[in-house]
Parts: C-alpha cells; sequence; structure tokens
C-alpha cells in the first residue's frame, strides 16, 4: 500500500476510533508527542484495533525513559557512560525527581496493559487521554530538564 493511502486509512480509522470512544485528543496532537504513524508506515499496514496500538505505543515511550531513568539511579556497572551521568544526579532531590518519573512512567506501562487486556475500548481512551495528560505537563517536561542538563555535562572540556 503507498504510504499516502496507508495515512489516509490510519486517520479514517483513528476518526472513527475517536468519534465511537469520544477521546478528547487530535490525531495531530497524539502523532506530535508519541509519532504512531511512524509505526505504522513500518508495518505496512493499519491494525485493526488503533485504539490498542496507540496505547501500546504510549506505553513503549514512557517505558523506554524508565529505562534510560532507571540507569541514573542504578547505573550499569560496565557501562562507563552510565556510571558518568549517574554522578551528574546524585543529590537526593535529583533522585526523588527521577523515581517520581519513574513511578509515572511504570503507572502508565501498566494501565495499558490493563486496558489492552481488558480490550475495553472506553478503558483505552481514557488511558489515551490521562498518558497524554502525563507527559505534556509532567513527564516531559522534567525528561527536558534531566536531559539537557546531561547534555551540558557532556558539552563541557
Amino acid at each position: 500500500m503507498k504510504k499516502g493511502d496507508l495515512l489516509k486509512e490510519l486517520r479514517q480509522d483513528f476518526d472513527s476510533f475517536k468519534k465511537e470512544t469520544g477521546l478528547k485528543l487530535s490525531f495531530d496532537e497524539l502523532e506530535e508527542n508519541f509519532s504512531f504513524s511512524n509505526m505504522i508506515l513500518d508495518a505496512g499496514y493499519v491494525p485493526n484495533q488503533i485504539g490498542k496500538v496507540i496505547s501500546s505505543i504510549i506505553a513503549s515511550k514512557f517505558r523506554d525513559w524508565h529505562t534510560y531513568l532507571n540507569g541514573l539511579l542504578i547505573p550499569n556497572p560496565n557501562y562507563f557512560s552510565s556510571q558518568t551521568e549517574a554522578k551528574l544526579f546524585n543529590s537526593k532531590e535529583d533522585k526523588n525527581k527521577i523515581w517520581d518519573l519513574i513511578k509515572i512512567s511504570m503507572k502508565i506501562s501498566s494501565a495499558s496493559s490493563v486496558a489492552n487486556l481488558n480490550e475495553d475500548e472506553k478503558k483505552i481512551k481514557d488511558f489515551i487521554d490521562s498518558a497524554f495528560i502525563s507527559w505534556k505537563e509532567k513527564f516531559m517536561p522534567e525528561i527536558k530538564k534531566i536531559i539537557e542538563r546531561a547534555n551540558n555535562a557532556w558539552s563541557k572540556d
């Protein structure tokens, strides 16, 4: 299937899911933050249950950051870069902020699993709405601060 046709089908399926469930978010809002159309393009087809796919992609993004954050708290002893970055965030305050983000990522990850395992479109819709709010209001702003701080440290001579 051509890229344009695939994206058109994705938007149509998303719009149907949104209408059926009362999802508050737009396609563009979700795409801007979670880039789910790339996964659809890579797969070459639009899955039947688009809500489940989007919720899984959102949870995966949180889990990816969870892995990085976990490395700041418990650096891999065989990975010097991880040990170096962990030293940047060694204060109790930093560790508490990182732990708060890890808890958010785990809450989001498990909520996605619950919604998807129950195959309840309302729970999937509620998950997507709440995960987006967590991402925009708390998670991403804090991640940006952490990454900028790490980048500034790596940029120093």
